[in-house]
């Protein structure tokens, strides 16, 4: 028996279920139009509004999303999927506040999960409030949150923190499961050059430029890693190719330098500053540098010419 809207419950849904199994099968069209048919046999259908939204969200068709997760909240305001929805299209356009209450709402109804955990995690980094993503970020990891990046974010909130013992233990736990994702342990290795636990970084970072090896961020830390462990030699070679990919940072010019200096290579170092000279900044201490050069730079002529 049909109900006053013209659709009965079984109908209603033999018409989801086709809709979800033509989405799942990647029929986008056929669910959007499933999915309409049920709107216009039964307005009052939350679920349609929102798993249609569901679909034009995933299809980044913001705007369709929006207006069906706000009409399904007309009809429910509490509704947990419709919130949601609203929330990340909140957060999509930068609305943040407006994110956190409707993740509140689906927070007061359902609880806290995982992806809900993520999402307000993300808008309180994106609000500046590390100290809050930190809390929504760790319960994720806690909980088991199966991307890493999530990892990552807990991690860099920490350092922001100046809580670096407990970003290297979050680090040191990505590792253990993601073992093969390379930014984990390039960020691990930088941690650790720069807390003085240069075996550490040496081992994290051999890993993340094996890892990652066309990454120039990567091989610049690498680089800076083996000068200052004094493997100039090694330091030398990683500069070079840091310097191709990436010649506007002074940084690089001046590790490379110091590692032919440390090489007894005065002459090439002297002149590797001179064709750098555009991308290097003229300081005191540079200066003074250079000068140091040129006197190493005369001195190893007069002892190559005694020789000869």
């Amino acid at each position: 028996m049909k109900g006053s809207d013209g659709i009965t419950e079984g109908e209603l849904l033999s018409l989801i279920q086709s809709a979800r199994l033509k989405r799942k099968m990647g029929n986008t069209a056929g669910a959007i139009n499933v999915y309409n048919r049920i709107i216009e046999a039964k307005p009052d259908c939350v679920e349609a509004y929102t798993e249609l939204a569901r679909l034009y969200l995933d299809s980044d068709r913001f705007e369709e999303a929006r207006v069906l997760s706000e009409k399904a909240l007309q009809i429910d305001e509490k509704d947990p999927e419709a919130n949601f929805i609203v929330g990340v299209l909140a957060y999509i356009f930068g609305n943040f506040e407006k994110a956190l209450f409707h993740y509140g709402i689906v927070r007061e109804r359902d609880g806290l999960d995982t992806s809900l955990a993520v999402n307000m995690g993300l808008c309180y980094e994106a609000k500046g409030d590390l100290r809050e993503a930190a809390k929504f970020f760790e319960f994720a990891v806690n909980a088991g949150v199966g991307n890493w990046r999530i990892y990552e974010a807990l991690a860099q909130a920490y350092e922001s923190l100046g809580e670096r013992d407990k970003a290297l233990d979050i680090l040191e736990r990505a590792i253990k499961i993601f073992k093969n994702e390379g930014k984990l342990y390039l960020l691990a290795g930088r941690a650790y050059l720069e807390k003085g636990q240069t075996a550490l970084a040496g081992l994290r970072l051999e890993r993340a430029v094996k890892l990652l090896p066309d990454d120039v961020e990567a091989k610049r830390i690498f680089g800076r890693f083996l000068f200052e462990t004094s493997q100039y030699e090694r330091a030398e070679e990683v500069m070079k190719w840091v310097i191709a990919h990436e010649p506007w940072l002074q940084e690089n010019w001046l590790v490379y330098v110091k590692a032919k200096s440390a090489l007894g290579k005065y002459k090439e170092a002297l002149g590797v500053l001179e064709m750098a000279a555009q991308f290097i900044e003229k300081t005191p201490e540079l200066e003074n540098f250079i000068k140091e050069l040129k006197e190493k730079s005369k001195e190893e002529s007069e002892e190559n010419g005694q020789e000869r």
